[in-house]
């Protein structure tokens, strides 16, 4: 055998099967004990470069036992380790989907040390041009580099080569946001129907569509003691692998108390009579609690006592919307109607941010710019009114 030793390369042998055998000395571990690391190549050029590689990952601080883990082992780990624990069922099970049914199919078999920006790249543009929906191409960019940036922290990788490609242009959603006029009549045509009290206070509030099915009696005070009308919001309901959950709100900030307008106050005085007369003609066949206002029964409820489904109603809202015969829009598009209505009246973006429960301004003011040209034009009439006036 063969033996020759490059300045700071370490060690290479020529073994008996042909394959040249290269030995790096990582210094000693945390346990006291001398590491080394081996490689095997099919020349010596091929080697030392092997051999240099080891090295230079080892002096960045990369694990070597992540060398021959795949791009699918490592999001399979990712998943159970990272998402799951951490993260809303629906959204794991959205990060779960793209995962298995696109990034693993397409670059799940390349070693995740070999991963490239063009290989991600060629994925990317493969799916656009198969015909999946960009959004949907965008969103599988998103996981896969939320993925990788985790690889980057836990020294697998040296670098997130997700981040180093071009995500496919995404049309913005242009919601419908209900002008006062648009939002009476909806709330006209709502009336007496069992959806009334759970659009009203989606449009008074800005609540998510999760976070107003997941309102119990006990987070609700309708200010019969004389003191102002509020809800809290300590959780959400969602559909997740097939069946409905309770889980925390979505941020920090998401946990919130929010003050009732009197016809919100109305709305839900409704809703608590309406289940109450529900569960004395269903008898037996009511499925919620027997005291239909105990603090943690449900808010709004199906019409055997049971929590609305989120899909069902969505369904519902459609059918409700275009009866009344307002533009299409999505439940969600009542938050956008709140938020734009606040911040036309001059409400501060910091309140109305505070009212959705978003974490930060920005996102508020960067969610609402359409309504800022609109509070823009005051600011001229304003600035007359305090400086215009002065005599000559």
């Amino acid at each position: 055998m063969t033996t020759r030793r490059d300045k700071g390369a370490g060690s290479v042998y020529l073994r008996s099967d042909g394959r040249w055998e290269g030995k790096v000395d990582l210094g000693r571990g945390a346990d006291g004990k001398r590491h080394r690391k081996a490689v095997y190549a099919r020349s010596r050029v091929e080697a030392v470069r092997k051999m240099r590689a080891v090295r230079d990952d080892h002096a960045r601080g990369l694990r070597s036992d992540s060398d021959q883990i795949t791009v699918a082992d490592y999001l399979e780990r990712w998943l159970v380790v990272s998402v799951e624990p951490k993260l809303a069922p629906s959204t794991s099970t959205r990060y779960a989907e793209l995962v298995h049914l696109h990034i693993i199919p397409t670059i799940g078999g390349i070693r995740l040390k070999a991963l490239n920006a063009d290989a991600v790249q060629d994925m990317l543009n493969a799916k656009v041009a198969s015909g999946l929906a960009p959004r949907t191409v965008w969103h599988i960019r998103s996981v896969l580099r939320r993925a990788l940036g985790q690889a980057v922290r836990w020294r697998k990788i040296a670098y997130n080569v997700a981040a180093e490609t071009d995500p496919p242009r995404v049309e913005r959603y242009r919601p419908t946001v209900l002008n006062p006029a648009q939002g009476s009549h909806l709330l006209e045509a709502v009336k007496g129907d069992r959806l009334e009290a759970v659009v009203t206070m989606a449009l008074a509030t800005g609540v998510r569509i999760g976070e107003a099915l997941g309102l119990q009696w006990g987070d609700v005070h309708l200010g019969e003691d004389g003191t102002p009308a509020r809800i809290t919001i300590q959780r959400a309901l969602q559909r997740s692998a097939g069946s409905l959950r309770i889980v925390a709100p979505k941020t920090r900030k998401s946990g919130r108390t929010l003050r009732l307008p009197d016809f919100a106050v109305q709305a839900l005085l409704g809703q608590r009579t309406r289940q109450k007369m529900e569960r004395l003609a269903m008898g037996t066949a009511w499925k919620g609690p027997a005291v239909t206002d105990a603090a943690d029964a449900f808010v709004f409820t199906n019409s055997v006592g049971k929590p609305i489904d989120p899909t069902n109603l969505l369904h519902a809202f459609q059918r409700l919307v275009e009866a009344a015969g307002l533009p299409k829009m999505r439940f969600h598009d009542l938050r956008h109607g709140a938020a734009s209505t606040l911040l036309a009246r001059g409400v501060h973006p910091k309140i109305v941010a505070e009212l959705l429960g978003h974490s930060q301004i920005s996102i508020t003011l960067d969610t609402y710019s359409h309504v800022l040209p609109d509070l823009m034009a005051g600011v001229a009439d304003e600035m007359e009114a305090v400086y215009g006036s002065r005599s000559g």
